[in-house]
């Protein structure tokens, strides 16, 4: 039944490419007399053509990235077809949160006791939290997005697909680059790397990238949220110390002081649990109460808490609570690849990662106090991975073997006031998880191949909570005072009540995932391949707890297997790429982040689901110095189950699941006779509408919407200099990337939109 799915899916895909024309996208460049440039790809931990990577693929290049004005990683996801990327999480007030998901597969809170859906990887190292997930480009050679699970090469967590990063490498040639860009909103970035020989066999790379720009929503006192303001660098070293043997080292460091993300509200409910507390005994007496089912507070008495509020434009905001978002994030990385033979080659990764992170969130967004948050996190890593790979009987035979191991220890803190109550969440974790993985590729003939592996993960987590209530103002007021139903006001326990007893809850999680495939070559440029694969991601424990619990609420792992068939092909002679990829998703133990009977969200495993879709990804060069690119992303997914006590149902739509995403860009080389190369470029993107919550507030939810960006690139005869004029989102939409909606106990539904209509201009000088 799944099989035949994919072979109808395949077929449909292709009579749409068909029909469509252009519809597919992958990251390529025309080069000499309009041939397609071959990209390499690292997605099976080794070099190999994208081409002969039977795997759905996407793959940007730093030149790619740069003609589309990228700067940083969330950015990719507007090209990405089956893919969302938001930088900021819900309940929270970080611009530096990403919250990923691939093929309907993800993760949407950003707190550090639930493991990411979504692995990011630099240079083969996993970064184990959101926060900072949202990462500055310097010096970036490749992305690369592996769509689906990838549970026996990648790390942890990898049940969603993974994005993987390669930075450039120091080399033994003298050179580097300036860049200052200039834009709407005061933007100013400047970004500079300089590379070189440090001795014969020892070669250098340093970088620094600065971002300014003021923010786009505006409160009365001054703040303007979602304004950029970081410095970022890093410094690479090459030692190539003898024929076979190499060391990469690096460090990195990371510095943001902005004022927030820019959530605004946009539906705020009276008659909620805290909105109805403040108004009845927080505001002065007979202002805004007038008794359960009385008229509602008088919309100009800046005392009441009701829809007065809400953002008139999504570019006004009235709160008057801190805002705050500072990351400190820095890390370094010692890589070795040592060719013991011809055929055996061992490779090594370590690093140390530590991030520092304060943000705070207005999310009543009025000058009152009905609902703020105030959150420190700190987090550090270890990371060591072991590979041994081998290549013999003429290439015939690939293999690779691996041990992984990774540690991390954090705390966090959340200051939480409320009308009602003020109370202390967060506590420590401790977090080890060990791997064994393998996998080989044997070529029965020229053109058949098959593929196994086997990933065996064990983790281990720790929580240990410190959360107390500080204040209760509603210990004396009974609940049928405020005409509440029971259980609408939670119960009211003395200050320094702990919400969770002090002790350390530890849980211990193993998995074993499998993977196979088969891929057969018709010719040199057509092929196809069919793979299973399964997906693991970790389980974990509820951190944000009210009212009062006896114990630390545990959720257990999800894990998805996956059945895809894919064609990959090149046609006229080099000028024409099309890939297709049709897959099938049995999706169970679903992570559920729903507002329970609790106040806060709490995570539960609730469900199954299945994930149909297809993905399309072309390039063509149909003349010289003409490029065309797309992508299309097809996806149907449905519930099989869900548990009543989460409020869902089987016809609730997955989050961050859009059934239609696509991508189309021109770019036309117009060579000006001796005075360089001219190059327009036009992109155009379509998602269909997005829930933001599981319970589909229709509140938060994105209706289906378009995105065109424009530019135009000079470059000088000797590509030397480069000027850029980029436009972004010229239709001036303003969709919804991240939302949270509770109209029960909070009352208010907020969102965050996008910066709208933004200009830019580049000069960048090489040396």
């Amino acid at each position: 039944m799944k099989i035949d799915y994919i072979k109808t899916s395949l077929v449909s895909a292709l009579a749409l490419q068909a029909a469509l024309g252009v519809d597919g996208y992958s990251e390529a460049h025309a080069q000499g007399a309009g041939v397609l440039e071959e990209i390499m790809v690292t997605a099976r931990k080794r070099e190999e053509s994208l081409q002969d990577a039977p795997i759905s693929i996407q793959a940007f290049t730093a030149d790619g990235l740069e003609r589309r004005a990228i700067t940083d990683v969330s950015e990719i996801g507007e090209f990405t077809p089956n893919m969302v990327f938001d930088s900021a999480a819900p309940i929270g007030g970080s611009n530096s949160s990403a919250v990923v998901f691939i093929r309907g597969v993800g993760q949407s809170t950003a707190v550090p006791t639930q493991d990411l859906g979504v692995g990011t990887y630099i240079d083969g190292i996993y970064l184990a939290r959101s926060v900072g997930g949202v990462l500055d480009l310097i010096d970036v050679e490749r992305i690369e997005v592996l769509r689906g699970p990838q549970g026996t090469l990648f790390g942890r967590n990898t049940i969603g697909g993974a994005i993987n990063i390669t930075s450039k490498k120091p080399t033994d040639e003298f050179g580097g680059d300036v860049a200052l860009t200039v834009g709407s909103d005061e933007q100013v970035n400047v970004r500079g790397s300089v590379n070189g020989p440090i001795a014969d066999n020892l070669f250098a790379k340093a970088s620094v990238l600065y971002k300014s720009r003021d923010g786009y929503v505006d409160r009365p006192d001054g703040t303007d949220l979602g304004n950029d303001d970081s410095i970022a660098g890093r410094v690479a070293l090459r030692w190539e110390a003898t024929d076979t043997l190499t060391f990469d080292f690096a460090a990195d460091v990371t510095h943001v002081d902005e004022n927030g993300a820019p959530f605004v509200a946009n539906e705020i409910v009276e008659t909620a649990a805290f909105g109805q507390f403040h108004n009845a005994f927080i505001a002065p007496p007979g202002e805004c109460f007038f008794g359960p089912g009385g008229p509602p507070s008088p919309i100009r008495n800046t005392n009441c808490y009701n829809p007065q509020w809400v953002s008139p434009d999504g570019e006004t905001d009235f709160g008057t609570f801190e805002a705050r978002d500072e990351l400190d994030l820095w890390g370094v990385t010692l890589n070795a690849e040592w060719d013991i033979t011809d055929s055996l080659t061992l490779k090594s990764f370590t690093s140390y990662r530590d991030s520092e992170s304060t943000f705070a969130l207005d999310q009543d967004h009025s000058p009152l106090t009905v609902a703020h948050v105030l959150s420190e996190f700190n987090q550090e890593q270890f990371t060591q991975e072991l590979q041994l790979l081998g290549d013999h009987l003429d290439g015939r035979l690939n293999w690779i073997f691996g041990l992984y191991y990774f540690e991390e220890e954090g705390e966090t803190f959340e200051v939480i006031d409320f009308s009602p109550v003020s109370f202390q969440s967060g506590g420590t974790i401790d977090n080890t998880s060990k791997a064994a993985f393998a996998q080989s590729t044997f070529d029965l003939t020229d053109r058949l191949s098959i593929t196994g592996g086997v990933r065996y993960t064990e983790d281990t987590k720790r929580f240990t909570p410190d959360q107390q209530i500080f204040t209760n103002n509603n210990a004396l007021v009974p609940p049928i005072l405020l005409g509440f139903a029971d259980g609408q006001v939670p119960p009211s326990p003395p200050p320094g009540t702990p919400l969770l007893p002090p002790v350390e809850a530890e849980e211990e999680f193993e998995e074993v995932t499998l993977m196979g495939n088969v891929s057969y070559s018709f010719t040199d440029d057509l092929s196809a391949y069919f793979t299973y694969s399964e997906g693991f991601k970790s389980g974990g424990f509820t951190q944000r707890i009210f009212p009062p619990l006896p114990e630390v609420p545990v959720f257990e792992p999800e894990t998805v297997e996956v059945y895809e068939i894919g064609l990959k092909s090149t046609w006229l002679d080099d000028r024409l790429r099309l890939n297709i990829a049709a897959f099938h998703n049995d999706y169970t133990d679903l992570q559920f982040t729903v507002q329970d009977v609790s106040v806060a969200p709490v995570v539960r495993n609730a469900g199954a689901a299945t994930i149909r879709g297809v993905e399309v990804d072309l390039a063509f060069t149909p003349i010289d110095g003409l490029l065309i690119e797309g992508g299309l992303g097809y996806l149907d997914a449905s519930y099989d189950e869900v548990d009543v006590g989460t409020g869902l149902t089987l016809d609730n739509e997955l989050v961050k699941a859009p059934e239609w995403t696509s991508a189309l860009g021109i770019a036309y080389d117009i060579d000006i006779a001796n005075y360089g190369i001219l190059t327009p470029r036009i992109d155009w993107t379509y998602s269909s509408s997005i829930y933001n919550d599981a319970i589909n507030s229709p509140q938060i939810k994105q209706d289906a919407y378009h995105i065109v960006n424009a530019g135009i690139t000079y470059e000088d005869p000797e590509r030397l200099w480069r000027v850029s004029v980029i436009g972004k989102n010229l239709g001036d939409e303003k969709y919804i990337s991240a939302g949270f909606s509770d109209t029960v106990s909070l009352g208010v539904s907020e969102v965050l939109l996008d910066r709208g209509r933004e200009w830019s201009i580049t000069v960048k000088r090489s040396f």
